[in-house]
């Protein structure tokens, strides 16, 4: 199946009798039947972005990266989401060498 237009963004771990699923306000514990909520005090995405903005404005820069670093995340959610665009895999051979 195509994936959703809108998808949310997020991490999911499985491991045997449990499953975690990390969200941008929200990390879901699943132990086999028995779900724990636990929400952020603030939602990351939001936070991250305004950081962003108020650092290119001339603000504190409260950015909690380096530049390479978020450049190579960048690269490595382009490259996730043409395979997944395309059908194919994600080809990340050239992030083991990237400085």
């Amino acid at each position: 199946p195509a994936p959703s237009p809108n998808p949310r963004p997020g991490l999911r771990v499985v491991a045997e009798g449990l499953a975690l699923d990390l969200r941008s306000s929200q990390l879901l514990v699943d132990h086999g039947g028995r779900c724990e909520v636990h929400d952020a005090q603030a939602d990351a995405v939001l936070r991250a972005d305004r950081d962003f903005v108020r650092a290119v404005g001339g603000e504190e820069n409260r950015v909690r990266a380096p530049y390479t670093e978020t450049l190579r995340s960048h690269r490595v959610a382009v490259a996730v989401a043409e395979a997944t665009r395309t059908g194919g895999a994600a080809d990340l051979r050239w992030h083991a060498h990237a400085h």
